[in-house]
């Protein structure tokens, strides 16, 4: 079963400010987000593991530092 965390939750993850998570997501650093209703919007831990290792691979992870 897929786990969610919120945009706070990623912020922290990162140690960012929310606007840096809507600003990665929109630059194409972060994964997009899932709508899970009207006011409910989740990101998938799954996803974000593998784009954190895809960035590692790359030698990218800077980006999320």
């Amino acid at each position: 079963m897929a786990k969610f965390i919120s945009v706070k939750s990623v912020a922290e993850r990162y140690g960012v400010s929310v606007p840096t998570v809507w600003y990665w997501v929109k630059n194409g650093i972060l994964p997009k987000p899932y709508k899970l209703g009207r006011n409910t919007t989740r990101w998938s831990i799954e996803e974000l593991d593998k784009a954190d290792n895809t960035k590692m691979e790359k030698g990218e992870i800077n980006e999320l530092i």
